[in-house]
């Protein structure tokens, strides 16, 4: 952490679906959950701030640990961003009944740490909220199926390939790597961009009749 600090990283955001050493392992795939806990204490060490802990809320695998992770937030200072589960899943489990809606999410926490909202927030994916007692650290909350934010969403994607998404759950991709590789001009890779903008969608249609299911999974597209 302190060499990464030395570098000029100022912020982290990590993901973290769960604070069970059993869960973690289920989820990730691998037995660090340890590991990640003790580098988050080295990040605080170190001085990173903001630290932003990413928690996919997954109903019935751990939408139990809602308070656990406000309550951490509370003692360590972080920001905890609870995410509604959305189908970019590489199991392919997901479905509406898995959705925890942040409003539940809010309430869940509110019940035990009474919050508000976060005043003069800017136009952003996640809705933050504060503790009226004044402790550390915050929430927010993505309601990216629920109450969807497509209309103020000002967000591309750039994938590991090179391609522009103009939407998590586009199906389609825009090859601007092969443009740069062919050593484009930079006022045709501009209007290449700026086309693909144009062409970003109105909303994702998630729970509607013609969604269709994006191919990628979120660890593919990157975010």
């Amino acid at each position: 952490a302190q060499a990464l600090k030395a570098a000029g990283l100022k912020r982290l955001n990590v993901s973290l679906d769960t604070l069970h050493s059993d869960r973690f392992k289920d989820l990730a795939r691998r037995d660090a959950l340890d590991r990640v806990l003790r580098g988050l204490t080295a990040a605080r060490a170190a001085g990173f701030s903001p630290i932003k802990l990413n928690m996919v809320v997954m109903r019935g695998r751990n939408d139990d640990e809602i308070v656990d992770f406000a309550s951490l937030a509370r003692r360590e200072g972080y920001e905890v961003r609870f995410i509604e589960f959305m189908p970019l899943d590489a199991d392919g489990i997901w479905s509406m009944e898995s959705v925890v809606a942040s409003r539940d999410i809010i309430e869940a926490i509110d019940r035990e740490f009474p919050l508000e909202p976060v005043p003069d927030q800017r136009p952003a994916p996640a809705t933050r909220f504060r503790f009226r007692d004044g402790s550390q650290g915050g929430i927010g909350v993505i309601p990216s199926v629920s109450d969807a934010f497509c209309k103020v969403c000002n967000r591309i994607r750039l994938t590991s390939e090179g391609h522009l998404r103009t939407c998590l759950f586009s199906i389609q991709e825009h090859d601007v790597k092969a443009l740069l590789r062919s050593g484009a001009p930079d006022e045709q890779i501009r209007d290449f961009v700026a086309a693909a903008v144009w062409q970003k969608e109105e909303g994702h249609k998630i729970g509607q009749a013609d969604f269709v299911r994006p191919s990628k999974t979120m660890s593919q597209i990157g975010g």
